[in-house]
């Protein structure tokens, strides 16, 4: 059983438990945005692979119900976790716009490679042939 599903099968986590999960999913996101930013994308997988189970496991737990939590304490860890998703949130914009302008060069870089492919085939097809027309005309023998 995984960790996630361990935590998912006590009865009912406190709040502070399901905010601190919060505030580690948040964590996940961020430190994801970073290992794409260092092309580490090993660890990118990795990360996001972790962060969809953390996410199931907060599926499950459905909402967090902060009626008759008002104490200072629980106010406080509410603050935190909304300053920790408001940086998860800009994190994971920043990784949909890293993978949406590697989508887009990626298909340039493609659209160019197609371009040239009739060039590659004629030479390769010449070299074949032996007709020699893609060779250097030069003669380097001396």
């Amino acid at each position: 059983m995984s960790a996630a599903s361990a935590r998912s099968a006590t009865p009912e986590r406190s709040v502070e438990d399901r905010l601190e999960a919060l505030r580690r999913y948040s964590t996940l996101v961020v430190h994801q945005a970073r290992a794409l930013e260092d092309d580490d994308l090993d660890r990118f997988q990795a990360l996001a692979d972790e962060r969809e189970e953390l996410q199931e496991a907060l599926d499950e737990d459905g909402p967090v119900e902060l009626t008759g939590h008002d104490s200072p304490g629980v106010q406080h860890l509410l603050d935190r976790t909304r300053t920790a998703l408001q940086a998860a949130a800009e994190a994971d914009a920043a990784i949909l716009a890293r993978l949406g302008r590697t989508r887009r060069e990626t298909a340039t870089d493609l659209r160019a490679m197609e371009a040239r492919e009739p060039q590659v085939r004629r030479y390769l097809h010449e070299e074949e042939s032996g007709s020699g027309a893609g060779r250097s005309r030069i003669n380097i023998r001396l």
